[in-house]
């Protein structure tokens, strides 16, 4: 996605279709260094879950341990039974079934929907200098923003709902 956006926006010429595309491009970039912070989170979270006998994160042997620290990582031991997050969540066609949970609901859907809403724009002003590439190729990050923009609507109601 990244490379025809790069590429239609130096075929255009235009400094603000360029502007436009680079800070969509940016926030892509850093929701995929993000979700690789989360994937390591994420993956410390499914050793623990496994085995709560040691720390998810190095492995230290917790035995005894009250405190709810690894004490030789820092890692905040999370409470038992582990709730894991799916890291394909948003891959809505492989899943459409709803949201079964979300570490930070809240975030991710200002995230999502900033994403949606920047690659609308940038429809609206690639319609209007008539570049259609690029506006195909932002419409497919747009139609997938706002799908997941939905899903992640839903599943905070449904956290709303809850006792």
């Amino acid at each position: 996605m990244c490379g025809l956006q790069i590429y239609f926006a130096f075929r255009s010429h235009d400094p603000g279709l360029m502007l436009m595309i680079g800070v969509a491009i940016v926030l892509e970039v850093y929701s995929l260094v993000k979700l690789e912070s989360l994937s390591n989170e994420y993956d410390a979270r499914v050793n623990y879950s496994q085995d709560a006998a040691h720390c998810g994160r190095c492995g230290y042997d917790l035995t005894g341990n009250t405190t709810g620290v690894c004490p030789e990582c820092g890692w905040q031991l999370p409470k038992l039974p582990v709730k894991l997050q799916s890291p394909v969540w948003h891959v809505w066609w492989r899943d459409s079934s709803n949201i079964e949970y979300l570490e930070r609901p809240e975030r991710t859907f200002r995230s999502v929907t900033a994403a949606a809403i920047v690659s609308t724009i940038g429809i609206a002003l690639t319609g209007a200098l008539r570049l259609w590439g690029a506006m195909l190729a932002l419409a497919a990050g747009a139609v997938f923003c706002w799908i997941n923009v939905r899903r992640i609507g839903a599943y905070r109601k449904t956290l709303a709902t809850k006792p």
